[in-house]
């Protein structure tokens, strides 16, 4: 029974998530989200992110502008034609019948706490659109960090210093009354 209980144990994070909802202790969460460039591949075309997995809607991406996606649920971008409708969900036939392109990055949703970092923004650009392939590439990525965790963690390491300092002192001044 002991045996049993230590494969049990021992195969228990094999059944957790790869991904969870739950933030992780010391960890807190951060915004990522794409943007993909206006291009000329577009004309007549618009682009609709799906999620492979899990609930979510339609989102129709509108070039320049930032969208949410999620490495979680599998984010998945389709090409359809202006003229046509796009259902609520992905449906397999409306699926088979459109061209679909992986988002070359993942998701940043979680940083340590003492991290900086705030939001990334990460562009990417139609780099193959043709009647068999769509393709995106990563153009660029911008991080912005908030400043007052740096200022924050400065003033604990001056903090700290002069507090060792201090202790130094009185140390040598108790050993030379001593």
């Amino acid at each position: 029974m002991r045996r049993f209980f230590s494969l049990l144990l021992a195969l228990l994070p094999l059944a957790a998530p790869a991904r969870s909802d739950v933030l992780l202790p010391g960890t807190r969460p951060v915004s990522h989200q794409l943007v993909v460039e206006p291009s000329e591949h577009l004309t007549g075309k618009r682009i609709v992110a799906f999620p492979v997995r899990g609930f979510g809607g339609t989102h129709l991406v509108e070039p320049g502008k930032p969208f949410d996606f999620s490495s979680k649920y599998g984010t998945r971008l389709y090409v359809a034609s202006d003229a046509e409708s796009v259902p609520e969900s992905l449906e397999p036939a409306w699926e088979a019948s459109h061209l679909a392109a992986e988002i070359p990055v993942s998701e940043v949703s979680s940083v340590l706490l003492a991290s900086p970092l705030e939001s990334i923004v990460t562009t990417l650009r139609i780099s193959q659109l043709d009647a068999t392939r769509f393709e995106l590439a990563v153009v660029d990525e911008v991080r912005r960090h908030d400043r007052k965790w740096i200022a924050a963690l400065c003033a604990v390491a001056l903090l700290g210093w002069f507090g060792l300092w201090y202790l130094i002192r009185r140390r040598r001044r108790a050993a030379a009354a001593g």
